[in-house]
């Protein structure tokens, strides 16, 4: 559903989601899927991912390329991740670090 304040994302069945963001002007995101498994990110940093009920979450491949990136976009990064204890295959590109 996409709302005034962003993209809101609620599911109790996805278990996989590609987001591929390349705009630098992208809306929030509000993530809510218990059983999602993968989470794949591909695109810019600046939009902010908030989720909960993501602790199914095993695979995360995140591919941020970000030219100006701060310690702000850093912050946001980690916390898209659910419960680290949970994450069975985390992929950070080079760049994205």
């Amino acid at each position: 559903m996409h709302t005034s304040s962003g993209l809101s994302i609620s599911s109790e069945t996805l278990v996989n989601l590609a987001i591929d963001n390349n705009s630098w002007h992208a809306a929030n995101m509000e993530l809510f899927a218990p059983t999602l498994c993968t989470f794949t990110f591909n695109g810019s940093l600046d939009p902010k991912i908030r989720g909960n009920g993501l602790s199914s979450v095993k695979q995360v491949k995140i591919d941020a390329s970000q030219f100006f990136a701060s310690e702000e976009h850093a912050l946001n990064l980690l916390s898209w991740l659910p419960s680290p204890g949970n994450i069975e295959s985390l992929t950070v590109t080079s760049p994205t670090l």
